[in-house]
Order: structure tokens, then C-alpha cells, then sequence
């Protein structure tokens, strides 16, 4: 009987943390002082929660060490976490990235791949850039994360995941939403969540990102 194979993204762990070396919590923040320590407390009551959470600045304002940071402060610490970005991965290819594909799913899918939610199962999932997301691929990331399954390209099978999802975004999602760029309801998540915004003490001009968390209700 033939089995197929099952491919892994390269740069994406397996097991638990504690099989690998990661950043502590301590590594990522130093030199955090002064502003940055209100940040910091933030970060500490959100991290414990399994809310979702919208990390917004500049390029190089340090998102991906803040979302390492709640992930490192989280219940879901022993577990992974999973990096995407949206903005690096061709349009086309991003669902299959993000859900995995059935082998023969389309040209070239010779083996079964497992995307990156089922990767993240139990963990953390931080989607980079998430505003480069293609309208037409965000329908399913709306549904996963409100129904918290999906199904693999090619496949009828559904597959529920327990996610934490982080997003960052260098780009303004309310004028997107406005220009119809960004679908609403997945910057909303849903009308039954309550947000909460959480400006930085100094501001996006200084260079710090603003935090914005979506509580399911």
C-alpha cells in the first residue's frame, strides 16, 4: 500500500519548546525602559488571555518582538509559535501556506503539505503584514478565526484548530476598510467583540507600535 508523504515548511518547528531554543521573555525586551515599560504592562495583561491582537506601526518599530513577548507571557508558551508573512508569500500560494493542500490539489502538489494553522494547533500564530492579505483569501481567514476550523486545499475534510492569532500591519486598516481594500468584518472579527485600543505613551510618532486587542465575547 503506498503512503504518501506529508512535506512541513522548513522553517517552522515541531514539538514542543522546550525541545528548541527560544528567546526568553527577559532576551526579547531588553533595553525596554522609561515609555516602553507601559508596553510592557500591557502586553502583561493582555498576554494571558486568548485574545486576538493587532500590533500597528511602522516597519522596524519591533512587532514581531512584542508579539514573541505576549506569546512568551501566554498559557500557550510551551507550545509554537508560528510565523507568517503575509506580504512575502505570492497571493496564490498563501492559502496553501496558511491551510496545507491534499496531494494533488493542483499542479505540482505531489505530496500532502500541512499549512501553518495546523502547525500552530494549541500555539501561537503571528500573521506579519496581515494588511497585504488578498481580499479573496480573506472570507476563510475570517471563518477560521471566528469558527476555528478550516479545510486544506483540495479537501473535504474539516480540521479544527485551538489558535491564538497575533497580526501586525504597517499599513492604516480603517482607510483600507474605507477603500474597500480590507474586509470589515475580519478587522472586526465580529460585532460580538469588544476592542479595546491601547495607544503607546509616546505615541506612534515616537516609534512604537499602537496595540489594538479584539476579545471574543
Amino acid at each position: 500500500m503506498q503512503t504518501n508523504a506529508v512535506a512541513y515548511p522548513a522553517d517552522v518547528p515541531r514539538g514542543r519548546k522546550e525541545d528548541r531554543e527560544e528567546l526568553s521573555v527577559a532576551e526579547t525586551i531588553v533595553g525596554w525602559r522609561g515609555s516602553l515599560r507601559g508596553i510592557l504592562s500591557q502586553l502583561q495583561a493582555v498576554a494571558p488571555t486568548n485574545a486576538t491582537v493587532l500590533l500597528a506601526g511602522e516597519s522596524g518599530t519591533g512587532k514581531e518582538v512584542i508579539a514573541r513577548a505576549i506569546h512568551e507571557l501566554s498559557p500557550r508558551r510551551g507550545r509554537n509559535l508560528v510565523k507568517v508573512n503575509c506580504a512575502a508569500i505570492p497571493a496564490g500560494l498563501l492559502e496553501t501556506e496558511m491551510f496545507g493542500h491534499e496531494r494533488g490539489a493542483f499542479t505540482g502538489a505531489i505530496n500532502s503539505r500541512v499549512g501553518r494553522f495546523t502547525l500552530a494547533d494549541h500555539g501561537t500564530l503571528f500573521l506579519d503584514e496581515i494588511g497585504d492579505m488578498a481580499l479573496e483569501l480573506q472570507p476563510k481567514m475570517l471563518r477560521v478565526l471566528q469558527e476555528r476550523e478550516f479545510e486544506a486545499v483540495g479537501s473535504t475534510h474539516t480540521t479544527q484548530v485551538d489558535v491564538r492569532v497575533l497580526a501586525a500591519t504597517n499599513r492604516d486598516l480603517r482607510e483600507m476598510v474605507r477603500d474597500r481594500e480590507f474586509r470589515e468584518d475580519l478587522y472586526l472579527l465580529s460585532p460580538r467583540c469588544i476592542s479595546h485600543r491601547f495607544a503607546a505613551a509616546a505615541g506612534t510618532k515616537s516609534g512604537h507600535p499602537r496595540i489594538r486587542t479584539t476579545f471574543r465575547a
